[in-house]
């Protein structure tokens, strides 16, 4: 049986229940693929992710799958709000935990452009036993994120900005998000993707890159499980 670790951002509905925390309702795809892997007789399924404020790792099992839930720093240290651009000492001590408890023979990686996962990675340091999903691309979209939109309305402040920031402030975190994601790029060794631009880009990013198709567009996206299953199983035995 060959473990595999995911870093994720959310933990998927089943762990948010189990742990009685809030459901995310982003990632839904991710059930599915969770599910489909959780009662494969090859795979022993550990998923770990951030959870806001938390002090000390949690772990726990529901089904066949184990998690683990590590701090996420909160904005300014004190604010009820992802911090999403910075990591702490305590954060990067609880993921190389995780990754010396699970000693995974693959990590899989969903959220490139998060400093987690980069964490996560450098933590593995096995860039050949390494994959990460790409469903978009932070490190190109940051150049585009205000484009044709005026200055003032650019710098204008409101309430709700006190933890955002301003639409000039929120560029600059996506941009600093960017270049996390190309470090985590440039720390493995294989892609999952579905365009030809998707490759493109990673790939000038990291020319050493693995890249495999196992996404579709077609009208609307779709995800290929049994060809992301597929390729992780292929990426087990190399």
């Amino acid at each position: 049986m060959k473990r595999i670790l995911w870093v994720c951002n959310v933990p998927i509905p089943k762990i948010a229940n189990d742990m009685k925390v809030k459901e995310p309702n982003i990632a839904g795809w991710l059930t599915g693929f969770a599910n489909s892997l959780e009662n494969a007789a090859e795979i022993d399924l550990h998923i770990c992710f951030p959870l806001l404020g938390l002090k000390k790792l949690r772990t726990g099992k529901v089904g066949n799958i184990h998690y683990y839930a590590f701090s996420q720093p909160k904005v300014f240290g004190i604010l009820p709000a992802e911090d999403q651009i910075n990591t702490s000492l305590l954060m990067e001590n609880q993921i190389r935990e995780i990754v010396g408890m699970v000693n995974p023979d693959i990590m899989h990686i969903f959220g490139t452009e998060y400093p987690h996962s980069l964490v996560a990675a450098k933590a593995f340091n096995r860039a050949d036993k390494t994959v990460v999903n790409i469903q978009g691309l932070t490190s190109y979209y940051w150049m585009h994120y205000n484009s044709g939109i005026p200055y003032k309305i650019l710098k204008k402040f409101s309430i709700s900005n006190i933890a955002r920031g301003n639409l000039l402030q929120q560029e600059k975190k996506l941009k600093k998000r960017g270049l996390f994601e190309i470090e985590t790029i440039k720390n493995v060794g294989h892609v999952i993707g579905r365009t030809d631009w998707d490759e493109a880009c990673t790939t000038q990013i990291n020319p050493e890159i693995n890249y495999h198709f196992a996404m579709n567009l077609s009208g609307i996206l779709f995800i290929t499980i049994v060809g992301i299953l597929t390729l992780v199983i292929d990426i087990l035995f190399l």
